[in-house]
């Protein structure tokens, strides 16, 4: 269903939240050092991430501009990237390829259209076959 790769526990307490809330409507598999429940620490993220329909992306911090290869890794899984972070991410990469949390009131809000998203197999696959980016024309 859901990977989550990460090995600091250090970051905004969002991450950490969003982990045990989607976890509530299905298993999420954590296979970084933080959080781990795989018993193991993975080696190669993206080829990891190719298994799951959906990857957490989750920045430390929510800053303006402040993006990290998080958002990246997902698209190149080919997974449907989960985002938190930049506000403004959405000027970046196509909004219809990634689930914007920036975007949702609250997590429970945002949790309803994952599971949306994750029952309608139609809407999961046009995300997935946009572009990741914006058109810069």
């Amino acid at each position: 269903f859901c990977s989550f790769i990460y090995s600091n526990g250090n970051a905004d307490i969002k991450r950490e939240k969003l982990f045990y809330e989607i976890s509530k409507y299905k298993k999420i598999n954590s296979a970084g050092r933080y959080l781990n429940n795989v018993g193991k620490v993975i080696e190669d993220k993206i080829d990891y991430e190719k298994n799951f329909k959906f990857s957490i992306a989750c920045e430390n911090c929510s800053h303006m501009g402040y993006s990290t290869e998080k958002i990246v890794q997902s698209f190149a899984a080919k997974t449907v990237p989960i985002y938190w972070g930049d506000p403004d991410i959405d000027k970046v990469f196509n909004p219809k390829s990634f689930i914007n949390l920036m975007k949702f009131s609250d997590f429970n809000e945002a949790i309803q259209y994952i599971k949306n998203v994750d029952a309608n197999g139609s809407l999961y696959l046009n995300m997935l076959r946009e572009p990741a980016l914006l058109d810069p024309t």
